[in-house]
């Protein structure tokens, strides 16, 4: 078969959130300097679907659902804004 693309599945897991204690689904694809794509609220990683193969060929594409969207678990605790800040620096930690 000739003309036939094939294209590398993202590697996925969870990633430790020291600060809420629990943890936060991810998709990663690629090698060279780190990207991490943040998604709208609402939404989760399947919003870049179409970019991340197109960044992942030059970058480390990180695709994390954020806490309470899509795979990954709600926060423990009513959850504010500083703490979504803090779910994101943990996971760059």
């Amino acid at each position: 078969v000739t003309g036939v693309q094939t294209c590398a599945l993202p590697i996925w897991g969870y990633a430790n959130l020291k600060r809420s204690g629990t943890q936060m689904y991810y998709e990663t694809m690629g090698s060279g300097d780190p990207v991490i794509f943040v998604h709208q609220c609402w939404w989760n990683n399947f919003e870049f679907e179409g970019v991340i193969p197109m960044v992942a060929k030059q970058y480390t594409v990180y695709s994390p659902d954020s806490l309470g969207f899509g795979f990954s678990p709600a926060a423990p605790n009513w959850f504010e804004f500083t703490d979504f800040t803090d779910s994101f620096i943990d996971f760059m930690d």
